[in-house]
C-alpha cells in the first residue's frame, strides 16, 4: 500500500525537484553567459537583451513547475484521501 501511495507521488515531486533545480542553475547560466558578452565596452545590447529574456523565461518556468508539481502533489494527496475514507465506507 505505501509502496503504490509512493509511485502515485513521484511525478509530483520530480516536477518540484526540477523547477528548484532550474531556479538554482538559472543564476549560474546567466552569470557564465553575462561574463561572454560583456566586452568591457558594453557589449551589444541586443545580446543583453537576448541574455535577459533567456533569463527571464528560465526562472519563471521554473516557478510554474514548482507550483504545477505542488498543484499536482496536493490534488494526488486529496485523491487519496478520498479513496480511503470511500473504502473504508464500504
Amino acid at each position: 500500500m505505501a509502496m503504490m501511495y509512493r509511485k502515485r507521488l513521484l511525478p509530483s515531486i520530480i516536477i518540484i525537484s526540477c523547477g528548484v533545480m532550474l531556479l538554482v542553475i538559472t543564476p549560474i547560466i546567466m552569470s557564465t553567459a553575462a561574463s561572454y558578452i560583456d566586452t568591457g565596452e558594453g557589449g551589444d545590447i541586443s545580446w543583453w537583451r537576448t541574455v535577459w529574456y533567456i533569463g527571464l523565461a528560465l526562472g519563471y518556468t521554473s516557478y510554474i513547475l514548482m507550483i504545477g508539481g505542488a498543484l499536482l502533489l496536493g490534488i494526488t494527496l486529496l485523491r487519496e484521501l478520498s479513496n480511503r475514507k470511500k473504502s473504508k465506507q464500504i
